[in-house]
């Protein structure tokens, strides 16, 4: 009898010159794991609130292209 889990399709035996017999048994593929679906959520860090809002970016844009 094979072991469980083993084609037996594929089964592959040959006898080598000092008589030791090899037997190879490849098992079945297993079936594909379940695609797990993780959910991220972004927080903001104390690095974020530091940085400049949007609003005073465009203010500071419009200045230095007043400023040409």
């Amino acid at each position: 009898d094979l072991p469980e889990g083993v084609n037996p399709e594929q089964v592959v035996c040959s006898l080598s010159k000092d008589g030791h017999l090899h037997i190879q048994a490849p098992r079945l593929a297993l079936p594909p794991a379940p695609e797990t679906i993780i959910p991220i959520s972004m927080e903001p860090t104390p690095r974020d609130a530091q940085e400049i809002p949007p609003d005073a970016q465009n203010s500071n844009a419009e200045k230095e292209q007043q400023m040409d």
